[in-house]
């Protein structure tokens, strides 16, 4: 675990040490994911009745909790802008349009 904990914080370098709990947690919830997932493609979605199995819902709870972990930990898109303080993604044509107004000699 320890191995897999410290290749998320060189992915994740504005992790501090006060996130490791949350940082170990999402780790296990991986391995435990994959595990699931694993057996659940070797044994199938569903049972002899054509009917979902458990191990589907425990899967998809995992992954659910995990979601949570990764967006208090700034894993997602939506969290780092939020960490970083920025709402909105910057209007590209705008910035360009400014630009060009900018570079354009006077009269």
């Amino acid at each position: 675990m320890q191995r897999l904990v410290s290749k998320l914080r060189a992915a994740l370098p504005w992790l501090k040490p006060s996130d490791l709990p949350a940082a170990r947690a999402w780790c296990e919830i991986e391995v435990l994911g994959r595990l699931v997932f694993k057996d659940l493609r070797s044994n199938g979605f569903t049972t002899g009745r054509s009917e979902p199995r458990r191990l589907l819902t425990e899967y998809r709870q995992l992954r659910s909790t995990q979601l949570g972990y990764a967006r208090e930990l700034a894993m997602t898109p939506a969290a780092r802008k939020e960490l970083l303080g920025v709402l909105e993604e910057p209007d590209a044509v705008a910035d360009f349009h400014a630009y060009i107004r900018a570079a354009k000699p006077s009269s």
